[in-house]
């Protein structure tokens, strides 16, 4: 298990929300929050953000649109990583 800096956090926080980190990323992922304040509270908010917008009334993306948006996302996300 590697420590994770704030930054990777960031970086993951949408792959754990939606259950996809590897074993060896969610226990670095899940100690890194025990340790860190700001990082756990980060993890709040974007829970809260998730729920909020669940929960608001309106019309939801086609299926192939939310897919699209979220591969261009983790395409872009991915391009920064390199960086």
């Amino acid at each position: 298990m590697h420590e994770l800096t704030c930054a990777q956090m960031v970086e993951s926080i949408t792959d754990y929300l939606e259950g996809t980190l590897p074993p060896d990323e969610l226990e670095s992922f899940r100690a890194h929050l025990l340790c860190c304040d700001g990082c756990d509270a980060y993890l709040d908010q974007m829970r809260s953000t998730v729920r909020l917008l669940r929960s608001a009334p309106g019309h939801r993306l086609p299926v192939a649109v939310e897919s699209d948006i979220v591969r261009t996302f983790r395409e872009w996300n991915g391009t920064r990583a390199e960086q």
